[in-house]
């Protein structure tokens, strides 16, 4: 290992790779590295960078826009939604694999992909909704459902990673720190990507 390099394992899980275990460790200035370890004896084999597909959390949506939040009413309890947000935490829920939620400073990209016609008149823009209520939408969706929110029949279709009760990508949204955001042409859909913000700004 590098000298004078002393860093905590990260909060991250154990990943897999190569065959050989590989835990994600705490960052060293601005970047990232790997502890790898053998998978039989786990003695330590040394430290390379972390890659960022390692690291970061990235999920596709087909058929569905986003769940998209007005304003201050919460939209946990909202019908129409239902059906967005399931799509959401049951995308989000395979990426994370298992992995703890995100505690600390993170990017999120989104693109959502409109449909293919595009619209020139105001109310065809405004009628799938506002980029900025997808963002919130999103960012909402992505963490556990306000507090006393209770269990419905509703969600009991859901595989229990993704249940409304827990936190999924990160452990709240406030540690959302820069957002990345665009709305394409496209069939409709979106894609999520979440990293943690030492590592984007290392690119």
């Amino acid at each position: 290992m590098t000298d004078g390099w002393a860093a905590p394992v990260h909060a991250h899980p154990v990943l897999y790779r190569a065959g050989r275990k590989t835990v994600v460790c705490a960052k060293s200035g601005t970047h990232a590295w790997l502890l790898l370890t053998d998978a039989r004896t786990r003695l330590p084999l040394g430290l390379e960078p972390c890659d960022d597909d390692v690291v970061s959390v990235a999920f596709r949506v087909d058929g569905y826009m986003p769940p998209k939040k007005d304003g201050a009413n919460s939209m946990w309890g909202k019908a129409g939604a239902r059906t967005l947000l399931k799509a959401l935490r049951t995308s989000a829920a395979e990426a994370m694999a298992g992995r703890e939620p995100f505690d600390e400073p993170v990017e999120l990209e989104l693109t959502v992909r409109t449909g293919t016609v595009k619209a020139t008149e105001l109310w065809a823009r405004r009628s799938g909704g506002d980029l900025d209520n997808f963002i919130t939408g999103v960012c909402d969706g992505l963490q556990a459902a306000y507090p006393g929110w209770r269990m419905s029949e509703e969600w009991a279709d859901v595989r229990e990673a993704a249940q409304p009760d827990r936190p999924l990508v990160f452990t709240d949204d406030s540690w959302v720190r820069r957002i990345v955001a665009e709305a394409v042409t496209g069939e409709v859909g979106y894609e999520v990507r979440v990293r943690p913000l030492h590592q984007a700004a290392s690119r």
